[in-house]
């Protein structure tokens, strides 16, 4: 049985090879890189995306043999696709091209496939910065402010899209567990959803938790909204009283749906390199964010720009979304149903 969130990959070091009388071989991939210049695609330069890869660019460099240049290139279009086609199918497949990597792609690509021209565990991913945990909330005058709750009491819930999370989890709630959440769409992006919150248009909606906290940190401090349910894998430390998706679903395989459809927040902040890449570039890429997590100026700079770093290993990373792109066929048919999407 796939183990849907198989983890623990142990890598070996190699020492370069010597030659006689101790002199050090050529190392390949530094001879590579020396004089190169490595692009990270972002979705857009702002953002959580655009500022995780601008530290990346300034600071990751230095890690990769051969010190080459680094820096961001904007690939905007159809919610992260026009991105990963891009490095799938036309980017240099060579070490030199990596991209930011939509953190549901595993999942949310065999629930919908239209426009995508790419496996998800097709990519060689090389690390994921932090995770990325979902979390639904209400105003505390919302009328229902727990789960129980929402059977009884209407609550509505913006959204961007139909096909956005922001109204796929509320869905899949009213049909797994006879929720009444009514969600209305059509608004653009956080900042749009949070003022239609703040103004009482919607009584609640389902972001990531460093978003609220980074735009709306008083709704938190002030007590103003209530959270819900978190869709993810493993909770927030800072809200250990809010139960997981996986919690509150009954039955064994309305939880292996729930564990399948918040993979993504384990995945969380992850970018990879396109399929085509030589297998030694690949490690070092991946030994090269093993150290930049660790690196003291870069800790420096996330810490400044307020962006958590709880790294995940590129090895670990390609595990994960391997188990969650082979997930059986049983799971995807639930998760499909539960979303109501056909």
């Amino acid at each position: 049985m796939n183990p849907i969130f198989a983890r623990g990959l142990v890598t070996a070091v190699v020492a370069p090879a010597a030659l006689p009388g101790g002199v050090v071989a050529a190392d390949p991939v530094a001879d590579f890189y020396a004089g190169k210049h490595v692009t990270i695609a972002v979705v857009a330069a702002g953002g959580a995306y655009g500022a995780n890869g601008q530290m990346l660019a300034e600071h990751m460099g230095r890690h990769i043999p051969g010190k080459p240049g680094m820096s961001i290139q904007v690939k905007s279009g159809a919610g992260g696709r026009t991105l990963m086609n891009w490095l799938y199918n036309v980017a240099p497949q060579d070490g030199t091209a990596l991209g930011f990597i939509h953190k549901d792609v595993a999942a949310f690509s065999q629930l919908e496939s239209k426009g995508a021209k790419y496996k998800a565990d097709g990519f060689q991913w090389i690390g994921s910065v932090a995770p990325m945990i979902t979390v639904m909330f209400v105003r505390k005058d919302a009328g229902a402010t727990g789960i129980e709750g929402l059977k009884t009491t209407e609550v509505t819930m913006g959204a961007s899209g139909k096909s956005h999370p922001t109204a796929l989890f509320p869905r899949l709630l009213n049909q797994a567990m006879g929720a009444r959440l009514k969600v209305v769409t059509g608004y653009r992006g956080s900042s749009d959803i949070f003022l239609a919150v703040e103004r009482g248009e919607v009584s609640g909606t389902t972001f990531t938790w460093d978003t609220v906290r980074a735009q709306k940190p008083d709704w938190i401090e002030k007590g103003e909204i209530v959270p819900l349910v978190q869709l993810a894998l493993e909770k927030d430390r800072s809200l250990p009283d809010t139960p997981l998706l996986a919690d509150i679903l009954p039955g064994a395989e309305d939880k292996a749906m729930a564990r399948f459809l918040t993979s993504g927040s384990k995945v969380g902040r992850a970018f990879a390199a396109p399929p085509g890449v030589p297998a030694e570039r690949v490690a070092a890429l991946r030994k090269a964010f093993d150290a930049v997590v660790k690196d003291e100026a870069y800790l420096a700079h996330a810490k400044r720009a307020r962006m958590p770093v709880d790294p995940l290993s590129g090895e670990e990373l390609q595990a994960l979304v391997t188990s969650v792109a082979t997930a059986p066929k049983s799971v995807v048919a639930r998760a499909k149903d539960a979303m109501g999407m056909k």
